[in-house]
C-alpha cells in the first residue's frame, strides 16, 4: 500500500498524548467516583454525559529483534476511553469520542513505550422523530451489506414515511495506523425498507479508491426476517461490480426457546481476493476461497450454569477441507457478587494451511460496593501446529477493569 505524499498525513500528537497520558489514570479512582460523574436527564433540554473506562493489563510473548531465536515477555497496559454528550445545545446534537492509550514498562521490543490513537471522533445530529440523522467525522460504518470500515467523512440517512430509509455516506479511509489519507476515498449509499414487524431489506453499493484506481466495487443485498420473537434469519450477498462476479455471503437461522436456549445455523462463502473476511482469526490460516456451514447451541438463561458448544465446516476450492470445534461452559454467582462468572474454553481450528487448539479461562467479577465496576481475568493460550512468525505457541492474559460513568 503507497503512503500518501501529504505533508499532514501521520499521526495527530495531541489524539496521541492525551489518549496514551489518560491510561495512566488508576482505575480504583473512576470506580469510586463514577456514581457522582453520571448527569442524568431531567427533561428533553439536559444534556446528558456519558463515558466509559477499560483498562487492560496483558502479557504476551514476542520475538527478541536482537535474537530472533529467543522470545520476551511484555506486559503492555492498555486503555480505551470513550467520552461523549446527548443534546449538547440543542436537542438531537451529539459528539462522540474514543480512543486508546498503550505503555510497554519494560521489553519494548523496539515497539514504542507510549503511544495511542483516536479511533472514533464526531459529532451527529438527530430530528427529535428521527427522520434525519447527519455524522461528521470519524465514524465505522456497519450498515450496507458486509459493511465494516472506518471512515474519516460524512454521514447522511433519512426516512420517507414509516418504512423507508435512505442513507449516503463519503469521505476517506485511515491508513495504517489510523493516519489521514485524502487519496482513499470511500462513498456508497443504502435504499432500505423496515417495517419493524418483521425486519428489513436493503440494497447497497460501496466504492473504495485508492489513488483513483477501485480497490473495491461492490452491490449488496442484506436482509434480516423475525417470525414472533423466537425465530430470525439475517444475512447479506455481496457482488464485485469490478469484475461482474459473486463474491461473498453470510447467512444465518436462529431459533430461540424460552428465551433461553438458542440455536443458530449458518452458511457463508468467502472469497478473499477484495478484502479481508470479518472473521479475522480464521484469515491468518488461508488465502484460499472457501465455504463454511456451522451451528451453535447455548444455554443463556438466569440459572447458575451457562454453556454454549459450535461447530464449523470449510470447504476450500482445491478440495482441501477444514474444521472448527468449541465448547464454552460457564458458571455464574449471584448474591454480593451478582453478575460475576467464570469459565473455560476449549477449542480446535484446522484451517487451509495450519491449525491450532485454544485453551482458556476467563473470570468476571462486579463487587457490590462499586456498582460500575466490572473486573475481569482471561487467559488464552494457542498451541499452532506449525509455528507461526516464531511462535508454537501464544499466550495471551487479560486482567480488565470496565468502568461506565
Amino acid at each position: 500500500m503507497r503512503a500518501s505524499p501529504l505533508p499532514f498525513k501521520g499521526r495527530s500528537n495531541c489524539f496521541v498524548w492525551v489518549f496514551a497520558c489518560a491510561m495512566l489514570v488508576p482505575m480504583l479512582a473512576f470506580a469510586s467516583q463514577a456514581d457522582g460523574t453520571v448527569a442524568t436527564k431531567a427533561s428533553d433540554n439536559t444534556t446528558r454525559v456519558y463515558g466509559s473506562a477499560t483498562t487492560y493489563f496483558t502479557g504476551r510473548q514476542v520475538l527478541d529483534p536482537n535474537d530472533p531465536m529467543s522470545t520476551m515477555f511484555q506486559t503492555p497496559i492498555y486503555q480505551y476511553l470513550t467520552v461523549g454528550a446527548d443534546d449538547v445545545g440543542v436537542p438531537g446534537f451529539a459528539i462522540h469520542l474514543s480512543g486508546w492509550g498503550r505503555l510497554i514498562p519494560t521489553n519494548q521490543a523496539g515497539q514504542l513505550t507510549v503511544t495511542g490513537e483516536l479511533m472514533v471522533g464526531n459529532i451527529t445530529y438527530t430530528h427529535p422523530k428521527n427522520f434525519l440523522m447527519a455524522r461528521a467525522g470519524r465514524q465505522i460504518l456497519y450498515e450496507s451489506a458486509g459493511n465494516n470500515i472506518v471512515m474519516d467523512g460524512f454521514y447522511l440517512k433519512g426516512r420517507t414515511g414509516k418504512s423507508v430509509e435512505i442513507s449516503a455516506f463519503g469521505g476517506w479511509v485511515p491508513y495504517q495506523g489510523n493516519n489521514v489519507d485524502l487519496y482513499r476515498g470511500i462513498f456508497g449509499g443504502r435504499l432500505a425498507y423496515r417495517p419493524w414487524d418483521w425486519g428489513n431489506l436493503g440494497l447497497s453499493y460501496t466504492g473504495q479508491t485508492n489513488h483513483s484506481t477501485f480497490d473495491r466495487s461492490t452491490l449488496g443485498i442484506d436482509y434480516s426476517f423475525r417470525y414472533r420473537r423466537f425465530l430470525e434469519f439475517s444475512g447479506y450477498i455481496l457482488t464485485d461490480m469490478v469484475s461482474l462476479g459473486f463474491q461473498e455471503t453470510s447467512n444465518a437461522l436462529t431459533y430461540m426457546y424460552k428465551r433461553d436456549w438458542r440455536f443458530t445455523l449458518d452458511y457463508g462463502v468467502y472469497n478473499p481476493s477484495a478484502r479481508i473476511a470479518k472473521t479475522s482469526i480464521f484469515s491468518v490460516f488461508t488465502d484460499s476461497k472457501y465455504h463454511k456451514v456451522g451451528a451453535d447451541f447455548g444455554y443463556y438463561g438466569q440459572g447458575w450454569l451457562g454453556a454454549s458448544l459450535y461447530g464449523r465446516y470449510f470447504y476450500y476450492d482445491d478440495a482441501n477441507h477444514g474444521y472448527e470445534l468449541g465448547f464454552r461452559p460457564v458458571l455464574r454467582f449471584d448474591g454480593a457478587g451478582a453478575g460475576s462468572s467464570v469459565g473455560l474454553e476449549i477449542a480446535r481450528l484446522k484451517g487451509f494451511e495450519n491449525a491450532y487448539t485454544q485453551a482458556r479461562a476467563f473470570a468476571i467479577y462486579r463487587p457490590q460496593q462499586l456498582k460500575r465496576l466490572m473486573i475481569t481475568a482471561d487467559v488464552n493460550n494457542y498451541f499452532y501446529d506449525r509455528a507461526v512468525q516464531g511462535y508454537d505457541v501464544w499466550r495471551r492474559m487479560d486482567p480488565t477493569g470496565i468502568t461506565p460513568y
